[in-house]
């Protein structure tokens, strides 16, 4: 009797594991034709709000006010309008005694 048990093991664990391929395949298939997939996030727009921000010359939104790669804003950060210039003025300034490769 146990002999016939034992002797299925090998194909009910085949079975179970056929059957998550299975599911897994069809899952895929069907969030493709569907288009359910995440949309990628553009790297270059606000983190906060999704605003574009490519081409403008200070890292802060202007729709949000978040700084660039955070979340929340200038404000919540603490950092003053003045301090997040400054940072600005001695970036260009690094950039420019850097030496041209």
């Amino acid at each position: 009797m146990f002999g016939r048990i034992f002797g299925l093991v090998p194909y009910i664990v085949g079975g179970i594991f056929l059957s998550l391929i299975v599911t897994t395949a069809v899952r895929a298939i069907v969030r493709r034709v569907a288009g359910t997939r995440k949309p990628r996030r553009d790297p270059t727009a606000c983190a906060a709000c999704g605003y574009p921000l490519a081409g403008l010359p200070t890292p802060r939104c202007p729709e949000c006010g978040a700084l660039r790669g955070f979340r929340v804003s200038v404000e919540k950060l603490g950092i003053s309008e003045e301090e997040l210039r400054a940072g600005e003025d001695k970036r260009e300034e690094a950039d420019e005694s850097a030496p041209a490769p």
